[in-house]
């Protein structure tokens, strides 16, 4: 049976990972053409399936320079 587009969008909206192994079994039934290109991203590997913060960080960013350089004193201190 067919996935909806309702589904595929619950699968692409998740809040920290997408699982690709559910969007597979999905996608071998169909993909509405709404969301075609955005699963074809994740499946081919594209679009990175990890949302977690660090992967939204820019690494030229002055946050990323504050972040790795306030790592770098906690972990040689302890």
């Amino acid at each position: 049976m067919a996935s909806t587009v309702e589904e595929y969008l619950e699968v692409m909206n998740a809040e920290v990972y997408v699982d690709i192994y559910k969007l597979r079994d999905m996608a071998r039934h169909g993909i509405p053409d709404p969301v075609r290109g955005e699963v074809w991203k994740y499946l081919l590997g594209v679009q990175d399936p990890n949302k977690c913060m660090i992967s939204f960080i820019d690494i030229n960013s002055p946050f990323f320079f504050f972040l790795s350089f306030f790592s770098f004193l906690f972990i040689d201190f302890f």
